[in-house]
């Protein structure tokens, strides 16, 4: 037999083995519940990026505002308030 064919057996008996323990596993624990650690998955990727998310938004209101006051027209100084 040459290297090629080892390999390729060497490849079949890791697949079959992998197979039987998924099976042992699901006879011993269950069936997985993929979707539903997917899902708590990208619940704790959203709770870690959610800061990031309110800093965005706190930076993107500020620049709005300081954008806003830039394009205001200045105030008379009489309407000012605090002079009176």
């Amino acid at each position: 037999m040459s290297a090629q064919a080892w390999l390729l057996a060497g490849i079949v008996v890791v697949v079959v083995l992998v197979v039987l323990e998924g099976k042992r596993q699901e006879r011993l624990y269950g069936k997985s519940r993929r979707r539903g650690l997917m899902r708590t998955g990208l619940l704790e990727l959203q709770k870690q990026l959610e800061p990031e998310r309110k800093i965005e938004i706190l930076l993107d209101e500020r620049d709005d505002d300081e954008s806003d006051e830039a394009a205001a027209p200045p105030t008379p100084p009489q309407a000012r308030k605090g002079d009176e």
